[in-house]
């Protein structure tokens, strides 16, 4: 008479198939009845995974106005997703390297970092020139819409354009750093933007030009912003935000050397509106403006009480 086990090899071997889809099937049952939990912690790390997994990168090849490696191009498709994605630069030939759009950029309404440092040749002083002269009277060189807080700007001349060289509408934690907004690619002579090189407006938090003052490569971070036709920087808090900028270790009203003026038209900087704890300079070398040189004068705080405004 067959043992036990016999019987079990018996049946194992008759209906293999049939036993394997009952036992799936009785765990499905169960995971539906009982579903299984996962931690946290873990879910934590599948939701990092897919975030990083959505990240891109898109290299402008080209200074044509459109098309694919454009600029136009670059921006359009990074504002698709809402991750924060990075443009960079690789123009084929030696610098530097002129972009003239022929109509206003797309305005920057995601999370993008346009690093102009990636750019082969970049030794601390622009090699990527936005040249707004065709752009249009109502152009800015770069808008950051609200979306697109947590972008960044970094290493582009952006001048001649009908407005604004960058323009932080509502836009929080946004770093503009190691630019030359209003002068030539090489920093030496007036380039203007019609009216001011940054215009950081409405509910913007957190706004840092130039020197983050972390200690790392702070005094690469300087921005010259001069030869534009109204302010070189202009604040304008609005509503509830405004608050926690920061201006330092920028040239303004100079040349990239600092040793010549290249004049705003009115005002170096100007500070206005409702906002709160805007630091200007700081006590660290890297950290102190140059402020000189502007149309009517340097810093003007208006409408603020002391305890909103901090220059230093």
């Amino acid at each position: 008479m067959p043992t036990d086990s016999r019987l079990k090899s018996l049946f194992s071997g008759l209906f293999p198939r049939r036993l394997t889809e009952v036992t799936e099937l009785v765990g499905r049952l169960c995971d539906r009845r009982f579903p299984r939990r996962r931690s946290r912690r873990s879910l934590s790390r599948i939701q990092s995974l897919e975030d990083r997994a959505l990240l891109a990168v898109f290299t402008v090849t080209t200074t044509a106005d459109s098309g694919p490696g454009s600029l136009r191009d670059a921006i359009s498709q990074a504002n698709v997703d809402l991750a924060a994605d990075t443009i960079e630069f690789n123009i084929p030939g030696p610098g530097p390297h002129t972009i003239q759009p022929l109509s206003p950029l797309p305005a920057m309404a995601s999370p993008i970092f346009v690093n102009g440092t990636s750019q082969p040749g970049f030794s601390g002083a622009p090699v990527i020139e936005l040249n707004g002269s065709s752009a249009g009277p109502a152009s800015e060189g770069l808008w950051i819409t609200a979306g697109g807080s947590d972008s960044g700007v970094a290493g582009l001349a952006i001048n001649r354009f009908g407005r604004n060289g960058i323009f932080v509408d509502s836009a929080d934690r946004v770093w503009i750093r190691s630019n030359f907004l209003g002068t030539t690619v090489n920093g030496s002579q007036s380039a203007g933007n019609a009216w001011n090189g940054v215009l950081v407006q409405g509910t913007s938090d957190n706004v840092v030009l130039g020197s983050n003052g972390d200690g790392t490569n702070d005094a690469s971070e300087t921005n010259v912003i001069s030869g534009n036709g109204q302010q070189g920087v202009y604040i304008l808090g609005t509503g509830s935000g405004g608050n926690d900028n920061r201006v330092a270790g920028n040239r303004i009203g100079t040349n990239a050397a600092g040793s010549e003026a290249l004049p705003n038209g009115e005002y170096g900087l100007i500070v206005s509106g409702r906002t709160f704890r805007t630091i200007v300079g700081g006590s660290a070398a890297h950290e102190r403006n140059l402020v000189s040189g502007n149309g009517i004068g340097g810093i003007a705080v208006i409408g603020l009480s002391p305890s909103q405004g901090i220059p230093e």
